[in-house]
């Protein structure tokens, strides 16, 4: 997995429900991601565990990934 080679930190984010399909959703933090991690590395890495969304957050200023991201499941 490219997902580099330093540990990676997951922690619990957010659990709430969707209003449009009632299905409860976990979203868990993602850190210690590599520069070259952009959502659809993330996502691809998170699908076998029945991931459903992934974002990579970036620094709008500098168009730098801020080494973070976000994973939601069902």
């Amino acid at each position: 997995m490219a997902l580099g080679h330093e540990e990676l930190r997951v922690r619990w984010a957010l659990q709430k429900d969707h209003k449009d399909d009632n299905a409860p959703t976990t979203q868990i933090f993602v850190g210690g991601l590599g520069s070259d991690v952009n959502d659809k590395l993330l996502l691809s890495a998170f699908l076998p565990f029945g991931c459903i969304d992934a974002r990579v957050m970036w620094d709008h200023n500098t168009g730098q990934t801020k080494g973070y991201g976000f994973v939601t499941f069902r």
